[in-house]
């Protein structure tokens, strides 16, 4: 049972880290692409790190995505 409890606390984690993996793998966009993500969010990529990627808008603010949601 605490095995279950801790794989669903992880659940968000562990599909950051796989969506992260295939991003890097497959190699969809790279630092300084403009790019428009999932959530309606639209910039340039600044950072990818394996859990999440980091995108200035066209208004200047700094967002981080994670990266199953990309």
């Amino acid at each position: 049972a605490s095995g279950f409890v801790v794989a669903f606390a992880l659940q968000g984690t562990l599909s950051n880290f796989a969506s992260g993996l295939l991003i890097m793998i497959n190699k969809p966009f790279d630092v300084g692409d403009e790019v428009d993500v999932g959530g309606g969010i639209e910039g340039r990529v600044e950072e990818l790190n394996i859990f999440s990627t980091l995108i200035r808008t066209t208004d200047g603010i700094k967002k981080i995505v994670p990266n199953n949601t990309i």
